[in-house]
């Protein structure tokens, strides 16, 4: 008899975490009787998922980076009834059980700097989350250390997936990781055939081309001061993408008269071959360490040589995929040696290999998503 499995998360659509959502409910369902849940009214969503639970009795709960104490709440009750015969996974998209803002980082005088080692419990209490006001940084740290140290809602996890060796690392190093199983599992992704060894040929100038949630994280408006007084070559630079950033990054490109560089607007998911195919280089130069960001993967196999930061899991993913080159936001001679780097590697057609297209593929493939998943969860019942 299949076992049952209830994916869970606050939203359907909205980013990289909801596509990982909807990609592995699909994925289980040749081994597993899958359902899943998504609040419709946040108000009652504790009613409405301890309905969801009774009506189908899971095996397997899985929550996707939904972060409501609520939620660990009726999977506390839902066990108790079950007399503990279920299974709470949780998949870490970001940061957000381990501090209280899920960027991870903190503002000085302004400017968001992120962690680079993991904050002590002292950091936390003193450090500025917010860089709106002073309510809504305490209102953080008090909300999470309720819920997190007091109540510890996160011993209701029994494991704990994080997509990167960089993740994993952070949350193992982190008190809340020393109780549970903390074990990397790369999101898996359907990826359309739109990789091409072969290249037409392309124009003078480098283009470059952004795709994803346009937020200050994203670390967009540095990128383009940093782009501003370059120099060195030719180059356009496309945004696509949507968000709260929008007008900010017209308004910054239509102060500094800067006509090559676009905001082309948001991208359907299944353009997103055609659009990719246009460019030479995949940019992220996030500001926060980013955890296992898709679009560098989707780059790389649509042949795109692979411009992002020295850090987090935008570093770990780049390594990962191959042909890329890493700089810090804060060093602009750093930057525009990784620019020129970038110019080269375009010019030689360097990274555009069959090998290396079946090697991402098979790193982030649905078949091994499901096999390690399976493996995982059979060591945690066997333990």
């Amino acid at each position: 008899m299949m076992e049952k499995i209830l994916f869970i998360s606050v939203y359907f659509e909205k980013g990289g975490a909801e596509k990982v959502f909807r990609d592995t409910t699909e994925i289980c369902r040749s081994q597993y009787k899958v359902d899943y849940f998504v609040p419709t009214v946040r108000l009652f969503r504790v009613l409405q998922l301890s309905a969801k639970l009774k009506k189908i009795q899971p095996d397997i709960i899985h929550v996707h980076n939904y972060h409501s104490p609520s939620i660990f709440i009726a999977a506390f009750f839902f066990k108790l009834l079950k007399r503990g015969k279920c299974v709470v996974v949780y998949t870490a998209h970001d940061h957000r059980i381990i501090c209280p803002d899920s960027h991870y980082g903190r503002y000085v005088q302004g400017k968001f700097i992120p962690y680079s080692k993991p904050p002590s419990e002292w950091e936390k209490v003193i450090h500025n989350y917010s860089n709106k006001n002073s309510f809504i940084n305490i209102t953080k740290k008090l909300k999470w250390f309720f819920w997190y140290r007091l109540i510890r809602v996160q011993r209701q996890m029994d494991i704990i997936l994080a997509p990167s060796n960089y993740l994993k690392k952070q949350i193992k190093q982190d008190k809340i990781g020393k109780r549970q199983d903390v074990h990397l599992l790369r999101c898996p992704s359907a990826f359309p055939d739109y990789f091409r060894v072969s290249r037409p040929k392309r124009k003078e100038a480098l283009q470059m081309i952004f795709l994803g949630r346009l937020s200050f994280e994203k670390g967009i408006l540095e990128f383009i001061d940093l782009l501003r007084n370059v120099k060195l070559f030719d180059y356009s630079f496309d945004i696509y993408g949507s968000g709260k950033l929008e007008q900010q990054i017209k308004s910054k490109i239509a102060e500094h008269k800067l006509d090559n560089i676009n905001v082309k607007g948001a991208v359907r998911p299944k353009d997103i071959p055609s659009v990719i195919q246009r460019y030479d280089v995949m940019v992220l130069p996030s500001i926060w360490n980013e955890n296992s960001p898709l679009t560098l993967i989707e780059g790389a196999l649509g042949g795109l040589v692979l411009l992002t930061v020295n850090y987090g899991g935008s570093m770990e993913i780049a390594q990962l995929c191959g042909n890329y080159h890493l700089f810090n936001p804060s060093d602009r001679l750093q930057f525009e040696e990784a620019l020129k780097a970038c110019k080269r590697s375009v010019d030689e057609g360097v990274g555009r290999s069959e090998d290396n297209r079946k090697r991402i593929i098979d790193t982030f493939s649905s078949k091994n998503y499901l096999m390690n998943f399976q493996s995982i969860l059979k060591q945690y019942k066997m333990a």
